[in-house]
């Protein structure tokens, strides 16, 4: 039987992008090899036709996107410059800030926790905005954001979730934005210190503090519904601790 490619293909856009910043795993949380979706099997124990051929055409549609989305950024690359890790920046936000803003539209829909289901739904609401301000700052720093998304995949992650038992889709969702939101603010504060490019330095700077207060929702609500332990949740502050240096990373 032909092999799928990698689970959810936003993961192999971020690989493609230099980036590896996707929090994706090729096997989604609780999904082995084994459990990835295939085509359904005949009498003879071959891939039926239809859904065979179904599986080519999203693959090759995938690996089309993929394909926008790397040449943008060799492009990128190419042109060089202080700019371009800013550049880079822009384009990488706007792949994962689609994904958050998607994953969470079924979360809103699918969890029964009041509070799962605000920390959604909200992350849409927000998400969505930042997504307009992303092609603002894109346009203003030459990035072209294709409009192809390499994530046809990610329909099978939601199938996935909203099979799972209602207390377990709260703590996978959560844990997986958990892991996001920690990404997103390091990748934030560090832009809004460094960035070269006037626009995507003020963007991040204007964009950190919802996101800081993101994530210090999400901890808290991973806390209460066991995801992660109470001293592991992120300070009253909003503020990241700093590494094994001692330094904690200032708020913006």
């Amino acid at each position: 039987m032909t092999k799928r490619a990698p689970s959810l293909g936003a993961m192999a856009a971020g690989l493609a992008l230099g980036a590896g910043s996707l929090c994706w795993s090729q096997n989604q949380p609780g999904q082995t090899d084994q459990q990835q979706p295939a085509a359904q099997a005949d009498q003879s124990g071959q891939p039926a036709q239809g859904a065979q051929g179904t599986d080519q055409q999203d693959d090759q549609q995938m690996h089309a996107a993929m394909k926008e989305w790397h040449q943008q950024m060799k492009q990128i690359i190419q042109q060089g410059g202080p700019t371009a890790p800013d550049k880079l920046f822009i384009l990488r936000k706007a792949l994962e800030n689609r994904i958050e803003s998607r994953v969470s539209d079924t979360a809103a829909q699918k969890s029964q926790n009041a509070q799962v289901k605000q920390i959604a739904q909200r992350i849409v609401q927000d998400h969505q905005q930042m997504q307009q301000q992303i092609q603002q700052v894109a346009q203003q720093v030459g990035v072209q954001i294709p409009q192809a998304e390499p994530m046809h995949e990610q329909s099978e992650l939601s199938k996935l979730y909203t099979s799972l038992p209602a207390d377990q889709f709260d703590q996978r969702y959560i844990a997986w934005l958990n892991a996001c939101h920690a990404r997103d603010v390091a990748a934030f504060e560090a832009e809004a210190r460094i960035a070269q490019a006037a626009p995507v330095k003020q963007f991040a700077q204007q964009q950190l503090p919802t996101l800081q207060k993101h994530y210090q929702q999400i901890q808290q609500t991973a806390v209460t519904i066991g995801v992660i332990a109470p001293g592991d949740a992120v300070p009253a502050s909003g503020q990241i601790q700093g590494g094994s240096g001692g330094s904690s990373g200032e708020s913006k």
